[in-house]
């Protein structure tokens, strides 16, 4: 298990058959609003930049 660091930079693992990149960042927010925008999918496209639509 690799440790993600909170300084929100990329952390890649690489493996001969497989590569695997974390992300880790603290969020200075309350729960319920980051529970709220992951759980709307819907409105991904707004704030994710590399969602550009979800059916």
């Amino acid at each position: 298990m690799t440790t993600i660091p909170s300084s929100g930079k990329a952390v890649t693992t690489k493996k001969i058959f497989s590569r695997e990149t974390a992300v880790s960042i603290d969020i200075q927010a309350d729960k319920s609003i980051i529970w709220a925008l992951l759980t709307n999918a819907s409105d991904f496209p707004r704030w994710n930049s590399t969602v550009i639509s979800i059916e």
